[in-house]
């Protein structure tokens, strides 16, 4: 009798560890809100504005839009450019879609693209066409927007990676995979 009670502790210790290790190799999920987005693109502008100052481009009042129908990440913007004979001022739109970078440790803006820019006094497609063609020579190709923490990429002694970045409507969710 005490060897049935101490095969069946044995098998239901061996379903637990069984169970437990499956655990640790399923993916894990966490979320960045918009308001800390925000807080991220706030902190970091003046980094972006003071490149784009080198260039005539004056850049203010950054407010993040989420996408999720295009996985994008937008950010609305005033804008200022001085293209020497005429000096340009509206609200900008670009949008990126976001993708983790290993090298970086962050997920970065791809594909920059402006969505529209309303400017006084120009038609938008020309001017659109204009801020485009800047956009891409000016900002690069990927800009930096939320760098993931060592602590968070390490769980019960594994190493994780982001394998998918998934716009929603009220921020982002990261799916980590074991690495």
């Amino acid at each position: 009798m005490k060897l049935i009670k101490w095969l069946v502790a044995l098998a239901a210790l061996a379903g637990l560890t069984l169970a437990g290790c499956e655990a640790l190799n399923t993916d894990k999920t966490f979320r960045v809100n918009q308001a800390q987005l925000q807080k991220l693109v706030n902190r970091n502008w003046t980094t972006i504005a003071e490149k784009l100052a080198q260039y005539n481009v004056t850049i203010a009042a950054p407010t993040i839009n989420l996408q999720p129908n295009e996985q994008r990440i937008g950010a609305d913007f005033d804008a200022y450019i001085d293209l020497g004979l005429i000096k340009v001022e509206g609200v900008m739109s670009v949008s990126g879609i976001p993708a983790y970078s290993e090298s970086k440790g962050a997920v970065m803006l791809n594909n920059l693209r402006v969505d529209n820019f309303d400017a006084k006094n120009l038609p938008d497609a020309l001017v659109k066409s204009q801020a485009q063609k800047m956009i891409g020579k000016k900002f690069g190709v990927d800009i930096p927007l939320y760098e993931i923490s060592p602590e968070k990429l390490s769980f019960a002694g594994k190493k994780w990676i982001p394998q998918t970045i998934n716009v929603e409507r009220d921020g982002l969710e990261i799916i980590l995979q074991p690495k």
